[in-house]
């Protein structure tokens, strides 16, 4: 009796969420197929490219005030505009955003890296 309408919902969600991974599949082909992840994203290559950093402290795991080290725990945030990732909404079924791996984008060559050393007080 209840069968009919749950097994109807559940079709319509499958086709309404197959025509949307439709446009999304067809906009990361369209964005991608010549896309080079190793090319810094400016439109000229003696243009400076404007990369947001930010660091967020997440939490505080140890604190050795003998030695005076602290061990944390961060969240990095990069964000700048890649001209080449742009699209018209209005083609690819009103997607606004994708995410992509990192592997597939270029990213900026940043490196944290954690430093002790003594400090003589000679």
């Amino acid at each position: 009796m209840y069968k009919a309408p749950i097994l109807l919902t559940v079709l319509q969600c499958l086709i309404q969420g197959s025509l949307a991974g439709e446009h999304e599949v067809r906009l990361i082909n369209d964005l991608l197929a010549k896309y080079n992840a190793y090319e810094r994203p400016a439109k000229n290559d003696n243009d400076p490219l404007k990369v947001e950093f930010q660091v967020t402290l997440r939490s505080i795991i140890d604190v050795d005030e003998k030695n005076q080290m602290i061990n944390t725990n961060l969240w990095l945030d990069y964000r700048w505009n890649d001209y080449k990732l742009v699209w018209n909404v209005s083609e690819y079924g009103n997607i606004n955003e994708i995410r992509l791996p990192q592997k597939l984008i270029w990213k900026p060559d940043i490196l944290m890296y954690n430093r002790y050393y003594k400090i003589n007080s000679a």
